[in-house]
């Protein structure tokens, strides 16, 4: 258990511990903080919404292989500003993490949270009407690896990344550039 602070470590051997989930997902427009109590919890300079029983964090398997872990986030019954930007145009790629906290019997924090687990948000799918939901896919970085990586040795490429480099500058040329290599006769009388 390194890492882990002490008070959390001695509250795991109670016999009886509670749990709290925290989840934060990072938007561009806004940061949705929410947990898994029926109140507010504040920790770490966030306010954490108390979703009670309108949210749900699907259980993480863990394997030896180096195969992406993902978990989803559902929240039912939100109101349309929480749905707004849940689905904002940027929410690919947006960073979501996920802690579990014991509590104690005044439901305080005991120590710190532990991280659960630390990802991208992948997709995000939803329902509106009586009772909207929305259900938000967060991956590993374990999942980039499967991405396929374009990448093309063209000047515009070789700008992207390191601008004002001329390595790649005639590139372009090169495949329209007739090369006529001398006969065998010109290197035997060039020695």
């Amino acid at each position: 258990m390194r890492g882990l602070n002490p008070l959390t470590i001695a509250a795991l051997d109670q016999s009886h511990v509670r749990w709290l989930v925290l989840t934060k997902i990072e938007f561009d427009s806004e940061t949705l903080a929410f947990n898994s109590s029926f109140a507010e919890f504040e920790w770490n300079g966030t306010t954490f919404v108390g979703l009670g029983n309108l949210g749900n964090v699907s259980n993480i398997t863990e394997n030896t292989k180096l195969d992406p872990a993902d978990y989803v986030i559902t929240i039912t019954g939100v109101d349309n500003s929480v749905l707004v930007a849940a689905f904002d145009p940027n929410y690919l790629n947006r960073p979501a993490t996920c802690w579990v906290a014991a509590l104690d019997h005044d439901m305080k924090i005991i120590g710190e949270p532990i991280l659960y687990f630390k990802g991208l948000v992948d997709s995000i799918d939803g329902a509106y009407g009586n009772e909207a939901s929305v259900a938000i896919n967060v991956t590993d970085r374990m999942s980039e690896w499967s991405r396929a990586r374009i990448s093309r040795y063209t000047n515009q490429e070789q700008q992207a990344k390191y601008p004002g480099d001329k390595g790649l500058e005639y590139v372009s040329e090169i495949s329209t550039k007739k090369v006529t290599w001398p006969a065998k006769e010109w290197f035997e009388k060039n020695q």
